[in-house]
């Protein structure tokens, strides 16, 4: 990824697969950086992951996260090895999230997350909370075997499905 700075401090990055600066998501994609008075500026322990510069001029935003364990890094997009270094950082001196012994990677928790609703069983037909009369008129809707039966709402009266909330048919009692 080529990298274009623009004056609002960011670095706009240049995707290779699209060939511009928004992804296929349609996302501008950039790093942000924190414009930094020089004079004012004190030794950071981020200076040493600027390629030996002691006062940047701009601090990167992403970079500075990963060294204050804020953030995890993929290597899957390629990045500096600055953010490798400053994740080593992190991890060597239990700031953040690394002060934790048990992180679990973002993605594999959501994946569990995932597994863990796949797995759960799916409940049991819902008995109706009601007794059907023997005048009541079938479910018009295909392969619902419900009934249609006199329901109360926000506008009134209507027939409505045994079914619900499986089977959403309603009608109305004035025709």
């Amino acid at each position: 990824m080529a990298e274009v700075f623009c004056q609002h401090g960011l670095a706009i990055l240049m995707k290779m697969d699209t060939g511009g600066i928004v992804d296929r998501h349609k996302r501008i994609v950039a790093v942000p950086y924190l414009r930094m008075d020089q004079s004012n500026d004190p030794a950071s322990r981020l200076g040493q992951f600027f390629r030996g510069l002691t006062a940047p001029s701009h601090r990167n935003i992403e970079l500075e996260m990963i060294l204050n364990g804020w953030a995890w890094v993929l290597d899957r997009y390629g990045p500096d090895e600055s953010y490798f270094q400053a994740l080593d950082d992190a991890q060597r001196n239990r700031r953040g999230i690394w002060a934790n012994d048990d992180n679990v990677h973002p993605w594999e928790f959501k994946k569990q997350r995932y597994r863990a609703r796949r797995a759960k069983p799916k409940p049991a037909p819902q008995t109706p909370l009601f007794d059907v009369p023997e005048s009541a008129i079938s479910c018009p809707m295909k392969g619902c075997d419900g009934q249609l039966v006199e329901r109360s709402g926000r506008f009134g009266s209507f027939l409505g499905c045994t079914n619900f909330p499986r089977c959403r048919h309603s009608r109305n009692l004035n025709g």
